[in-house]
Order: structure tokens, then C-alpha cells, then sequence
């Protein structure tokens, strides 16, 4: 069956780590909005060399750089700072030759709907693009987070995510001639009707894909993840996982007398093949561990030198850890003339994520909601586990008198584990967000060092937010749409931002298999406030008769809490 889509313009806020500027920034510090009202003001001040510092808030803008090499950063990272295109064209565009010492850094860039990148459009231009967040935007064609063309771009440790290409390809970046390094990004959660859900390198010489995680993007023909068209990329040390796509490539495609290199690669768990090679590409691949992936892991191609085919032991966990866990397979199993970073063994990881032969500690962070007359107490573990070559003392500390650890002190030697239980108790705190951090010391001859572990606790008045779906008409032709509202209710005096998601029910009782149906996706309420959206859904014309449908609405945080639920059952009908 087609997956039904589903059209809804969101107020959204993601969460992510606080960033500052980019190191070696220069010339004058121009101020938005202190000193100027707009980001587009502050570009239109600015000088080669000029940073526009922009300060949190949402900014309902679309800006060009006017091809001046300068920085456009947050002061607070992308979490607070949110750039909303207004569905009316690409939220930022460098369309100006803008050079290597052009950079934006820091933001959400989000509603941006054009023909190419919806996000972000480039032509011409070399800008750094880094440690932002860009989502919930739409190109027309190819390219609904990033498109660029030409020029010799970076693309840095940003998180591209649910964004989609309407006719053509690259749901979440489209590279079209020049060339492209694309390091530590995520990318998930895009769609493309073609080719490349994920990411789509066409016609580009001398690109690079390295230490990305590509995962969950879907395509409606080939490379779920990622396709290379008529492109010369290296692509090393990714993770690529999840992804689907209804032809062949789940994982990554490679067409058209492409010229790649793809070593020391995780391609797990993909539907519809993972490795998809059309035999006219020249591929050299070695050192992958390619497993698991529905309908064969290789089409078009063998196994290189090196190759496995493992579980690589992800950590997995809620919200899922793709770090590689003790034990992997994958560890020490990339090329050995590779050199691995600073804290990896001798040999270099498959993967994107490097495991660091230190004391681990697992979870890495713990980010808690609880409502107010719930459970409020809830009892956890932190793991340390040792790979470092001597015995070490370790101590834990934290400023927070509602968390407890038991020990708090002890040794560990190479090769050992320790658990630490953890009580997190909220029971006296008022409602409202806590942000503290446990310290473990880890202190030995060689050995003297402090891991943090963050702790973030969001505690909800009882019955924070409500939804209610109203349907006035059950009844849905096939080809046609299902129309009902989405009320949903803030019942605090202040903004909250949760997540809101649709989930189905098939006619046979079984839940719809690309559930969830939309999102999740944020949602922020003004304080004590009442939001009617409307919500349109096209059915398939092939949809199942014969007995009623039950749709649900979802509020809270998709995976962790679920504060509100409505529902209503509707029949499709001939």
C-alpha cells in the first residue's frame, strides 16, 4: 500500500547542544537583534570578515549571503535559535559565488519550501554549512534540506532531518556538480519519490562522505540512504542503517559510471538490499560490515576484501545509541593503513562512530519526564566499563540532591564493568526543567581524567496538554482524502513544546506498518491556548475495504511519554 501523506505547517523547537562560533571568526561583531532587527539585516551591514552574531529567538526570514565572506552564527546554538521560512522560498541562499570564508553555524532552518533546497540553496558557492539543525523543509524537485551546485562546499556535523524532495530526489541534500565534504552529520527521517531519500551526490568530482550517520531515510526507487550518480566520492567510516527504498540500494546505490571508494562502512539493516551497484560504476570497496539487510546485502557486487557481515552491536537503548558497544565486531576491523583517532586501538573501527579504548560509561546522558502525581522516583543504572591498560580508581559526584548514586567511589581494572544504580527523584521538585551533570573521576599512573554524564529532568504540572481528534465525516474514498482536526490544548501558563505524532490502525487489527504515521514532530503552545489544525489525508486508491480503520493522535515525547491520546475509527469506502 502507498503511505498515506499527511500536509501540516508546525511551530516546532528541537533540542541540541549549545555551540558558540566558529573558531578564528575576525572583524566586527555585528548584533541581531540589538543592533540590527533581522539577520538579513545584519548580512546587509557586514563586511567581508564580519560576524553577524544572531541571539535566541525564531526569526521569520529568508536571508541571502550576497556572496560576502562572512560568519552567520547563534550565540545559543540551534536549539534556541530557529530561522522559519515561511513556506515561501529557501530559508537561507548563497547564489553569490560566496568563497571558503563564508560560514553559517548554529541554527534550526526550517519551513523553507522552493523548487531546489528548501533549506539551504547554493550555486556557485563554497560555504561552510555546520552544527545546524535542518528539518521540515520541501524542494519541489531535488534537495529539501540542502541543495548545492557547483562550488566546493562543507557540510559539518549538522542533523538533516525530515525533509522531502516532492517529484525527484535527495530528500534531505542533492550535491549536483563541483565537489562537497560531508563529515559528522546525521541524517534521518528524509524522503525522496525517486532516487536518494537520504542524500543524493550527482555528477561531483572528488567529494568525500566520512564519519556520517545516515539512517531511517526512505526513497521510492533506489539508495534509501544514499545514491552516487556519475560522481568520484570517497565514502569511509559511515554508518548507514534503516533506510529503505521500493526498487533496489536501501542502503547506497551506485549508477552511471561512478567512481567510488567505500571502505570501513556499516550497511545494516536496510530494506531492499544494501549495496546496490548498476555494473556500470567502478567500485572499490573493502572493510565493510554489511549485514542484515532485507532481499541480500550485495546487488550488482561481491563482497570486497576485508568485508563481514555481523551484527556490529550497536548500543541501541531509547532514543537508539548507534555508537558501537564492547564487543562489536566492528572494532579494530577497518583498514589497517588507516590510522585510527586519538583514545581507538591500533586499527581504525568500521563505522562512523570510533570506539575509544578509555572507561566508557553507558548511558551516555540521561534526559528524564515525569508528570506531576505520576511516577515520580525512578531507579536507573550507569555502566562503566574499562578498556584502558591499567587498574584505575574511579569517584562520582554530583550538585543535585535529587540524584542518588550507590557507590560513589571504587577501582576498576582493564576489561572490567561496574554498575552504579541511580535514583532519580522528583518528588519534592516543583514543576519545571533541572539540568544537572554527574561527574565520574577516573584517576590512575597514567590515567587522570573527568567524563560527564548530562542529566536533564523536565517535571509536568498534572495534565499538561491534551489533544482531541474530531472527525465529522468517517468515510473516505479511495483516491480521495479523510479530513478531520487536530485540537490540541495547552493547560499551563507557559509555551511548551511537545512532540505530537499520528499513528493507524489497519481494518485486521495489525498497527499500519510505517507507523508512525506523521512525525513525531514538535509542537509549541502558547501559554494556556487552544490550537485547531486541520489535517488532510490522501488514501490510496488500492486502500483495504471492508471494515473500519482506527486513527490516533499522539501528544508527548515519541518513544518516552505519552501524555495525551484521542482517537476516532473511519471505513474507506469504493
Amino acid at each position: 500500500m502507498k503511505r498515506f501523506q499527511l500536509y501540516l505547517v508546525l511551530m516546532w523547537l528541537v533540542v541540541n547542544s549549545t555551540i558558540g562560533l566558529l573558531s578564528g571568526a575576525r572583524g566586527a561583531v555585528l548584533k541581531v537583534p540589538d543592533e540590527y532587527l533581522t539577520i538579513q539585516a545584519g548580512i546587509n551591514a557586514a563586511v567581508d570578515g564580519d560576524t553577524v552574531l544572531v541571539m535566541p529567538g525564531y526569526y521569520y526570514e529568508n536571508i541571502i549571503f550576497q556572496g560576502k565572506e562572512i560568519t552567520v552564527a547563534s550565540s545559543s546554538g540551534p536549539d534556541q535559535t530557529i530561522i522559519h521560512g515561511q513556506a515561501t522560498t529557501s530559508v537561507v541562499r548563497f547564489i553569490d559565488a560566496e568563497g571558503s570564508g563564508t560560514a553559517l553555524e548554529g541554527f534550526t532552518i526550517s519551513f523553507g519550501d522552493d523548487t531546489r533546497g528548501g533549506g539551504i540553496y547554493g550555486y556557485n558557492a563554497s560555504p561552510i554549512i555546520s552544527m545546524n539543525i535542518i528539518s521540515q523543509n520541501i524542494a519541489d524537485e531535488r534537495g529539501g534540506g540542502i541543495f548545492l551546485n557547483s562550488g566546493a562546499s562543507q557540510i559539518i556535523d549538522n542533523k538533516v532531518q525530515y525533509n522531502s524532495a516532492e517529484t525527484l530526489g535527495g530528500g534531505g541534500v542533492f550535491i549536483w556538480f563541483g565537489r562537497s565534504t560531508i563529515i559528522g552529520n546525521e541524517i534521518t527521517e528524509n524522503q525522496a519519490p525517486t532516487h536518494g531519500g537520504g542524500l543524493n551526490i550527482y555528477n561531483t568530482s572528488m567529494s568525500s562522505l566520512t564519519n556520517n550517520l545516515i539512517y531511517s531515510n526512505s526513497s521510492g526507487q533506489r539508495g534509501g540512504g544514499v545514491i552516487a550518480n556519475k560522481a568520484e566520492v570517497q565514502i569511509f567510516n559511515n554508518t548507514i542503517t534503516d533506510n529503505t527504498a521500493d526498487d533496489t540500494g536501501g542502503g547506497i546505490a551506485f549508477v552511471t559510471n561512478s567512481n567510488i571508494s567505500f571502505k570501513n562502512n556499516i550497511v545494516a539493516n536496510n530494506t531492499r538490499r544494501g549495496i546496490f551497484s548498476d555494473g556500470t560504476s567502478q567500485v572499490l570497496i573493502t572493510y565493510n560490515d554489511v549485514w542484515n539487510n532485507t532481499g541480500g546485502n550485495y546487488d550488482g557486487l561481491s563482497p570486497g576484501y576485508g568485508d563481514i557481515s555481523e551484527d556490529p552491536l550497536f548500543i541501541g537503548g531509547v532514543p537508539f545509541d548507534y555508537h558501537l558497544s564492547p564487543g562489536s565486531p566492528c572494532i579494530d576491523a577497518g583498514d589497517p593503513a588507516d590510522t585510527p583517532p586519538p583514545g581507538g586501538g591500533a586499527r581504525i573501527d568500521m563505522g562512523a562512530f570510533e570506539f575509544l579504548y578509555t572507561l566508557h560509561v553507558y548511558p551516555t546522558d540521561f534526559e528524564l519526564l515525569i508528570i506531576e502525581g505520576g511516577v515520580e522516583t525512578i531507579h536507573d543504572s550507569l555502566f562503566l566499563v574499562s578498556y584502558m591498560s591499567e587498574q584505575a580508581s574511579f569517584e562520582l559526584s554530583t550538585g543535585a540532591g535529587w540524584i542518588d548514586l550507590d557507590p560513589m567511589n571504587g577501582e576498576i581494572g582493564e576489561g572490567e564493568s561496574d554498575t552504579i544504580e541511580v535514583v532519580l527523584d522528583g518528588t519534592l521538585l516543583e514543576p519545571g526543567l533541572y539540568v544537572e551533570e554527574i561527574s565520574v573521576w577516573i584517576f590512575g599512573e597514567a590515567i587522570d581524567t573527568t567524563i560527564t554524564v548530562p542529566v536533564s529532568l523536565r517535571k509536568y504540572p498534572a495534565d499538561p496538554a491534551g489533544v482531541e481528534l474530531v472527525c465529522e465525516n468517517p468515510f473516505a474514498p479511495r483516491g480521495g482524502s479523510l479530513e478531520f482536526d487536530a485540537v490540541l490544548t495547552n493547560n499551563m501558563d507557559s509555551t511548551v513544546t511537545f512532540e505530537g505524532w499520528l499513528e493507524l490502525m489497519m481494518i485486521n487489527g495489525e498497527p499500519y506498518l510505517w507507523n508512525p504515521l506523521l512525525g513525531p514532530g514538535d509542537l509549541t503552545l502558547s501559554p494556556l491556548s487552544t490550537v485547531t489544525l486541520p489535517v488532510s489525508l490522501d488514501v490510496p486508491g488500492n486502500a483495504p475495504l471492508g471494515g473500519n480503520y482506527t486513527m490516533y493522535g499522539l501528544i508527548g515525547f515519541y518513544g518516552i511519554l505519552v501524555i495525551d491520546e484521542s482517537s476516532f475509527e473511519f471505513a474507506v469506502t469504493p
